[in-house]
C-alpha cells in the first residue's frame, strides 16, 4: 500500500514542479518582454530630450545673437541721435549768431 501512495505522492509533486516551471517561466517572459518595452521606451525618451535639449541651445544661441544685433543698431542708433543733436545745436547757434 505504501509503494502506491508513494507514486501518487511523486507524480503529485512531480505535476506541481511542472506547473511552478510552467508559470515561472511564462512570467519571466513577460518580465523579459516588460524588460524590452522600458528599455525602447527610456531610448526613446532620451532621443526626443536630446532633440529638446538641442533645439534649446539652438534657440538660446540665435536669442543671443538677436540681442547682440539689437544691441549693436541701439549703439548705432544712440550715435546718429547724438550726431543729429549736435547739427541741431550748430544750426540754433547759427541762426543765434545771424539774429544778434
Amino acid at each position: 500500500m505504501m509503494d502506491g501512495l508513494t507514486e501518487y505522492i511523486m507524480a503529485g509533486v512531480g505535476l506541481a514542479i511542472s506547473t511552478i516551471t510552467f508559470f515561472l517561466k511564462k512570467e519571466a517572459k513577460r518580465l523579459t518582454e516588460l524588460e524590452k518595452g522600458l528599455n525602447e521606451a527610456h531610448d526613446s525618451l532620451a532621443k526626443q530630450i536630446s532633440s529638446v535639449e538641442t533645439q534649446l541651445a539652438t534657440n538660446d544661441t540665435r536669442d543671443r545673437e538677436r540681442w547682440d544685433r539689437i544691441r549693436a543698431d541701439l549703439d548705432a542708433f544712440e550715435k546718429l541721435l547724438e550726431a543729429r543733436r549736435q547739427q541741431e545745436i550748430k544750426i540754433w547757434d547759427k541762426i543765434a549768431s545771424v539774429k544778434g
